[in-house]
C-alpha cells in the first residue's frame, strides 16, 4: 500500500520550537500586561469612581467591599485572558504568511505525535502520586526543543511500561484485554 508523501514543510523542527517559544512569550507578556492593566483599571474604577454605599447590597453580597474586590478581580482576569488572546493574534499578524502556514502544519503534526505517543486516557485517569511513576507531561507543554521531545518520548515509554505491570503495552491498541477490562 502506497500513500502520497505530504508536502515538505518549509519550517524545520528547530525553527518550529523557536517560533512556538516566541508565540508563548508574546502570549504571556500580553496576559501579564492585560491582567495588570485590568486590575489597576478595575481598582481605580471601583475604588474612586463607582458610588460606594455601605448600606446597599452589591451583586447580592451584603458587604459591598467584598463585591467590589470580586468585581476588580474579575475585570483583571477578563483583561488577562483578552491580553493573552490579543497578543497571540498580534504575533500571528506580524509573522509572515508562509511562516504561519508552515507553523500551523507543524502544530498539527506535533499534536498528532503527542496524541500518538502519550498514554491512553484511561491510564491517565488513574491517580498516581507525584514523583516516581507519576504521569509525565501529558500535553507536551514543556517540550521546547527536539532534545526535550526525545526525553518526553522516553518518559512516556517508561510510564507506559511501568503501568503495564509486565505486559507488553504495545500489543493491544484499544487499551483493553479480551474481557473488555482496561489494561494498564
Amino acid at each position: 500500500m502506497t500513500t502520497a508523501s505530504p508536502a515538505r514543510n518549509p519550517i524545520s523542527w528547530h525553527d518550529y520550537f523557536a517560533l512556538r517559544k516566541s508565540r508563548k512569550n508574546w502570549e504571556r507578556a500580553g496576559a501579564v500586561f492585560g491582567g495588570t492593566t485590568g486590575f489597576v483599571g478595575g481598582s481605580y474604577y471601583f475604588g474612586a469612581v463607582a458610588e460606594f454605599d455601605p448600606t446597599r447590597q452589591l451583586f447580592g453580597i451584603s458587604d459591598p467591599v467584598v463585591g467590589y474586590v470580586l468585581a476588580t478581580l474579575a475585570v483583571g482576569a477578563g483583561c488577562g485572558v483578552t491580553g493573552l488572546v490579543g497578543a497571540g493574534q498580534i504575533w500571528r499578524l506580524t509573522a509572515k504568511k508562509g511562516t504561519m502556514a508552515g507553523l500551523d502544519a507543524r502544530d498539527r503534526e506535533f499534536f498528532h505525535r503527542i496524541q500518538r505517543y502519550r498514554p491512553k486516557e484511561i491510564a491517565a485517569a488513574v491517580p498516581v502520586p507525584t514523583g516516581r511513576g507519576a504521569m509525565p507531561d501529558y500535553y507536551g507543554e514543556k517540550i521546547n526543543s527536539v532534545a526535550d521531545y526525545k526525553e518526553w518520548l522516553k518518559k512516556q515509554r517508561q510510564f507506559i511500561v511501568s503501568r503495564s505491570k509486565g505486559k507488553n503495552p504495545y500489543n493491544n491498541a484499544t487499551g483493553t484485554d479480551s474481557s473488555g477490562s482496561p489494561t494498564f
